[in-house]
């Protein structure tokens, strides 16, 4: 997320990101997933406009 924040990520290093970690998916409507996004939306609101 830090290299997200200054802009120093690229799609080659997202697609690098996924494969070589792994993450657990969390459920839609769940209250972590809002809280999730809540933050990600105080963050970073470009990315919902």
């Amino acid at each position: 997320m830090d290299l997200e924040d200054r802009g120093l990520m690229t799609d080659a290093g997202r697609c690098a990101f996924e494969k070589a970690f792994e993450y657990e998916v969390t459920v839609a409507d769940s209250e972590i997933n809002q809280m999730i996004e809540d933050e990600n939306k105080r963050r970073r609101p470009e990315l919902y406009k």
